[in-house]
């Protein structure tokens, strides 16, 4: 890929102080010295002389390749002057023709490291959050269907708002809430790290109490009636009977909110958290090659949820859901 014929006076300098290596329009626009968009009208203008701009820089956007690469192809080549009358069909000739991309993985696979890294960061917040979700969950759902009055309405009930809350707003929002207004409100340092945390956990914690609740309110009234006419305490009742059935309903639940909760770590890059997510961030900033970096991290959380994509499925079909 290579220039359109410039205008007369234009030349091209080798690279030197420009501070990004990619730009994109969907124009063909151009990049001058400082920086300034110059567009094929103002060209045009330039032809006509309307427009007295005369950048030394004249590179063309999104050709595909890094304007290091444009600028050492064109370093000593001097665009010779033309008239106003050769330059327009010229200038309507490359209107027409469509720019190509040109695909270039070499650079992300030089960043495997970092990659493995931003995986590892994933899982390990993917495994301590649904944990602690779920652990959380069971102590709400329990709560919530206990037959003391006086635990319903007390405990049970702050269970009830805490779920509503995180339910009804979006995670990203509970990560950035916990990382810059909880330290202000209780005059605190809290890290980036356990502030995400929090968020996930607590997340995750609301969904599980609710999976909870309902698979323990799903067994048939009968098993409660039958476990009571056998003399079981209610502690007893929950253990042999209710639970192993509820937690077997739960689990295809369980596989599926797993998977979700693993794609929400994605939104830790916002507190600048290394997961996979600020990993992409990181390999684009260096690498300037923005469609390859975020194919790779798709392709990376794929590999990741596919086998849980394949679990949950197991287990609906197991159980008949």
């Amino acid at each position: 890929m290579s220039f359109s014929q410039p205008a007369s006076r234009f030349s091209v300098a080798s690279f030197g102080s420009l501070r990004h290596d990619r730009y994109a329009s969907a124009r063909g626009d151009y990049l001058t010295e400082h920086g300034d968009i110059f567009t094929r009208e103002d060209r045009l203008g330039q032809a006509e002389g309307r427009v007295r701009r005369e950048p030394v820089w004249l590179i063309p956007i999104w050709t595909g390749r890094s304007m290091r690469q444009v600028c050492n192809d064109r370093s000593r080549q001097r665009a010779k002057p033309r008239s106003a009358s050769s330059l327009i069909p010229t200038l309507s000739c490359s209107v027409g023709t469509k720019m190509a991309y040109d695909w270039d993985f070499s650079a992300i696979f030089l960043n495997g490291p970092l990659w493995l890294s931003g995986v590892y960061v994933t899982l390990i917040y993917s495994v301590v959050t649904i944990s602690g979700g779920m652990l959380i969950g069971a102590i709400g759902g329990i709560v919530g269907v206990s037959p003391l009055k006086s635990v319903r309405y007390t405990i049970g009930l702050l269970f009830n708002v805490y779920v509503q809350l995180f339910r009804s707003t979006p995670l990203i929002v509970q990560i950035i809430w916990f990382y810059y207004a909880l330290p202000i409100v209780a005059q605190i340092t809290i890290p980036g790290w356990l502030a995400a945390g929090l968020g996930l956990t607590l997340y995750m914690g609301a969904f599980s109490t609710e999976i909870f609740r309902g698979g323990i309110i799903s067994i048939d009234k009968r098993q409660w009636n039958a476990a009571r006419s056998l003399g079981m305490t209610y502690g007893q009742m929950m253990r042999r009977i209710i639970l192993p059935q509820a937690i077997s309903r739960m689990m295809p639940a369980f596989a599926n909110q797993a998977i979700v909760q693993l794609k929400n770590t994605s939104l830790l890059y916002v507190i600048a958290v290394p997961d996979l997510m600020y990993t992409g961030y990181l390999v684009m900033s260096k690498t300037y090659r923005p469609l390859e970096t975020y194919t790779a991290t798709a392709v990376i959380y794929s590999l990741m949820i596919t086998p849980l994509q394949l679990i949950a499925r197991r287990l609906e079909i197991r159980h008949d859901v």
